[in-house]
């Protein structure tokens, strides 16, 4: 399944930079990428092409014919793009499965009520593209109030038009220090919080427009005010920030945009590393709002300077090229074929493809940042291990689970039901310590995760009334649910100690399951046996005495218990009969839990993108809901395990 990012926004705002930048950016981690330009007025690109609108119709050619200008022209090629739409879907099955980037047309009725390039974006969508729009604005739209409102107007409408997942980029925001002073933080306009407080401000940028009693008077103000509630109302607006020559910057917005589109990733991801070495890169660059303002407005000069110096130590360190002027070099005259022999010289030196910080042509230089591979291990380093730990744990608990259920199947039967949870309580207690203390002993986590998972349930069953044995199951598995909700918001809370770097993030989580697993092996010895284990291996009066505990020792409960007791003892007069010694059914039956419960989660593969999460999660509810309520009168135990499978094939997915 190929992913794309459909480049839109004003012209200005920097979506041919981008795409080069990104371009070379993917091509450095090893995602094979293409750009596709859309724009029949882009007659000079700074990227390779991979496919250009312009082969099948040019500005030139549709002004001249029609007699239209440069805008009404770049509308017309939209359209005749739409209907030779052919055209394109050919060129495309020519890149395979590459990530595209298309970079289209800067005139903003295109995205906000033409509905030509929303219908190829739809077309795209057919052909199995997983689309994600960016919609660039040049950061200095926020330095005026009127500029930033109608900047919010702008992408309201653009993502109510487009209707597809949509990420709204500050670009240039490098430049954002040469402006004015903001009055706010810089989160205040990505966050777009408040736009009341914005009022005074536009109402001081035009007071020929307030009225005579001075401002909140005035039908202007009533418009002003009117629009930031309208755009508040909706609540979608939301920006990232770019400094397409930053490596940091560039990492935080693919992140972004994966998110937003759900990359997966693919063999190629990486050139020659595996699945999991790429995994591991995950949380290795982290940069939010807070780290962009004091990058590029509270201490940029700060910044460049140490910059600077890591500039000059790196060319030192590298052996120097042929014709290659050295960074920061003035060199009069340079040429577009200088600069291209330059950038070839420097792609000469090593894997990996150069990002350049690009400066103004008439100072004639560029600055190498060298190749975004090595940089990202350097940036990376140490944190590369903390942040994977995480997000592997759960590639492998599901086989490695299964392993502990059937180990608890062959001594379950010999040890009983409370030893084998206190036994498999503390295997992940010495687990979750020896990953603490930066060992990879995850067997021993995962293998006692799996005995608590294949013996509490049926302990719970068999201790529970028959009238409430689905009650119990529910509240096992709401249980199980808020122990992920701990989790995230775990997670969540720690990822703001230093920026996420920190390896706290990984070793507080891992140390936090040792408390609830101290306080199980603590009170599990207090909870009775269970009476059917005991029944099974001739223990019958300490199976009557704690049935009798449980139902009641007097009256109407007394012979309750005792009738349960008799059952129990005909089911295993019965199965002795019926079933092979070597045979241990309970226990093949706990496990068959935990395959149902791994294997639903395929079932997602084939049906999320197709009828989508909403009815997803309909279809899941629903499934739930009626597996739940029937688990509760007859044959409770096959649809326990129903209710496991439509978990696993919806909301855990």
């Amino acid at each position: 399944m190929p992913f794309a990012q459909l480049i839109v926004g004003p012209p200005g705002s920097g979506k041919s930079t981008y795409c080069d930048g990104m371009h070379q950016f993917m091509g450095a981690i090893g995602r094979k990428c293409s750009v596709v330009n859309l724009d029949p007025a882009n007659d000079h690109t700074s990227y390779p092409v991979a496919l250009d609108v312009r082969d099948l119709v040019t500005l030139d050619e549709i002004m001249e014919a029609e007699e239209l200008g440069p805008n009404g022209g770049v509308l017309y090629a939209l359209e005749e793009l739409e209907h030779n739409i052919e055209w394109l879907e050919e060129g495309l099955k020519k890149l395979g499965d590459d990530y595209v980037l298309f970079d289209c047309p800067g005139q903003v009725e295109l995205f906000t009520h033409h509905s030509s390039l929303r219908n190829i974006f739809f077309r795209l969508q057919k052909l199995g593209y997983r689309l994600v729009v960016l919609h660039l604005l040049d950061s200095h739209v926020i330095t005026r109030p009127s500029l930033y409102i109608s900047s919010l107007l702008l992408a309201l409408r653009s993502m109510l038009q487009l209707d597809l997942p949509h990420l709204n980029v500050l670009t240039k925001i490098d430049n954002l220090a040469n402006g004015p002073p903001l009055p706010f933080n810089l989160d205040y306009y990505t966050e777009v919080q408040d736009l009341e407080y914005l009022l005074p401000y536009l109402a001081a940028e035009q007071p020929i427009m307030t009225g005579a009693e001075g401002a909140g008077t005035s039908k202007f103000d009533g418009l002003n005010k009117a629009i930031v509630e309208l755009v508040g109302d909706f609540s979608l607006v939301g920006f990232e920030t770019l400094a397409v020559e930053d490596k940091r910057s560039m990492m935080s917005l693919l992140r972004a945009v994966d998110r937003a589109g759900g990359y997966a990733f693919g063999s190629a991801e990486g050139a020659n590393d595996t699945v999991w070495q790429v995994a591991m890169r995950e949380g290795g660059v982290v940069m939010d709002v807070k780290d962009v303002q004091e990058r590029w407005i509270d201490r940029r000069e700060e910044f460049d300077e140490l910059e600077r110096k890591e500039w000059e130590e790196e060319a030192k360190a590298r052996p120097p090229a042929e014709d290659t002027p050295a960074a920061g070099e003035h060199v009069e005259g340079d040429s577009d074929e200088d600069v291209e022999s330059m950038k070839k010289a420097m792609a000469d030196r090593g894997s990996g493809i150069k990002i350049f910080y690009s400066v103004p042509a008439h100072q004639g230089y560029f600055i190498p940042i060298g190749t975004v591979r090595e940089s990202l291990a350097m940036q990376q380093g140490a944190t590369r291990l903390e942040g994977s730990r995480s997000e592997l744990h759960g590639l492998s608990a599901a086989g490695m689970c299964r392993t502990g259920s059937r180990r608890r199947g062959r001594v379950g039967d010999k040890m009983g039901r409370i030893k084998p949870i206190a036994l498999g309580a503390v295997w992940a207690i010495l687990g979750a310590t020896l990953q603490c203390s930066a060992q990879n002993h995850k067997v021993c986590t995962v293998n006692g995760t799996g005995i608590l998972n294949a013996i509490v349930p049926v302990w719970a069953t068999e201790t529970a009334e028959h009238m409430s044995r689905g009650q119990s199951t529910a509240i096992e598995f709401a249980l199980n649910v808020f122990g992920v909700v701990v989790a995230y918001w775990l997670k969540f809370g720690l990822s703001y100690i230093d920026g996420g770097r920190s390896a706290l993030r990984w070793h507080f989580p891992v140390a936090f399951r040792i408390i609830p697993l101290l306080f199980l092996v603590a009170i599990v010895w207090v909870f009775f046996e269970s009476p059917r284990w005991l029944a099974k291996f001739g223990r019958d009066s300490e199976s009557r005495y704690i049935l009798g505990r449980l139902r009641g020792e007097t009256g109407a409960d007394a012979d309750k218990a005792e009738d349960e007791f008799r059952t129990i003892r005909g089911i295993v007069e019965l199965e002795k009969k019926t079933i092979a010694p070597q045979q241990p059914l309970p226990h093949w039956i706990s496990g068959l839990n935990n395959i149902f419960y791994m294997s639903s989660t395929l079932i997602c593969v084939f049906t999320l993108d197709r009828i989508g999460r909403r009815w997803t999660l309909y279809w899941g509810s629903v499934g739930q809901g009626i597996t739940m309520f029937l688990a509760g009168g007859m044959a409770a135990a096959a649809f326990v395990f129903l209710f496991t499978f439509v978990f696993g094939a919806t909301w855990l997915t």
